[in-house]
């Protein structure tokens, strides 16, 4: 018996059914619509008529993204490719790492370094 972690992990993976495809095209559309915002808002009369609405909908899907990543993030563990990450230990690794970079730079995360937080964790010891 699956537990809930396992259920979410084979949904997002793709190509694991009707629930994963079904996840994949939602991401796929929200990411459309994303761009079709962007464009729509940078003509100034949509702007100013329905700039509240792209305001609502921008935050939305940050949540929605957000939501999603946590979701990926959490369920990680779950990939047969990476046997030795199945325990929370990996996730304190990565999130204790966050939270030190953020103390030290007083609040700002800055890109390069969180390309490195997230990847050194996972990189295999011999793949450099």
């Amino acid at each position: 018996m699956m537990n809930l972690r396992q259920r979410i992990f084979l949904v997002l993976q793709p190509h694991n059914g009707r629930g994963s495809n079904l996840v994949g095209f939602l991401v796929l559309g929200l990411i459309a619509l994303n761009l079709l915002s962007v464009i729509l808002e940078s003509i100034a009369p949509v702007q100013q008529a329905y700039g509240p609405l792209f305001d609502a909908f921008e935050a939305v899907s940050v949540v929605l993204f957000t939501a999603e990543y946590l979701l990926r993030l959490w369920t990680c563990v779950e990939d047969p490719r990476y046997p030795n990450f199945r325990s929370y230990r990996f996730m304190q690794i990565i999130f204790g790492r966050f939270v030190q970079e953020w103390r030290c730079n007083g609040g700002i995360l800055l890109p390069q370094r969180v390309f490195s937080l997230v990847l050194d964790p996972i990189s295999p010891p011999n793949a450099m």
